[in-house]
């Protein structure tokens, strides 16, 4: 039997990554990514329907992400699909979707992460397209 899973998203992030430490001392980068969907109706006009996005990255993907990228720089996002299943504390089923990251691109330019962070672009910054694939590990779960 075939099976596919591949996840490919743009867009741009809306909070700055957010870092969190799991049990088994890895880090995990949590991103959220805006991605827009324009359309047309039945009446003919024009919309835009946007998605928030759940984003997990790890290992060096998940440190580039955290020292580079701030809420509303554009990023490229190629992983694959998670849905996790979990009861509620009122003990109802609920899920959580999320992709997981497998690389990174990052859309914009240093002199872009200086205006947002405040800072001048460091030594070295990444450039412009730099896709920072991930490395293979085993899954958290």
């Amino acid at each position: 039997m075939i099976s596919l899973n591949k996840i490919v998203i743009a867009g741009n992030l809306t909070r700055d990554p957010q870092s969190r430490q799991i049990r088994d001392g890895r880090t995990r980068v949590g991103l959220s990514v805006a991605v827009n969907h324009a359309f047309k109706g039945n009446d003919g006009q024009s919309g835009t329907e946007t998605s928030f996005v759940n984003v997990s990255t790890w290992n060096t993907t998940a440190d580039r992400c955290l020292k580079h990228l701030r809420k509303g720089m554009p990023v490229l996002v190629e992983g694959r699909l998670r849905i996790s299943k979990f009861d509620a504390s009122d003990g109802k089923p609920r899920y959580y979707t999320e992709v997981v990251a497998e690389s990174v691109t990052f859309l914009s330019r240093p002199e872009d992460v200086a205006l947002l962070t405040g800072e001048t672009a460091p030594e070295g910054a990444h450039t412009d397209g730099e896709q920072f694939p991930e490395e293979p590990a085993a899954s958290p779960f």
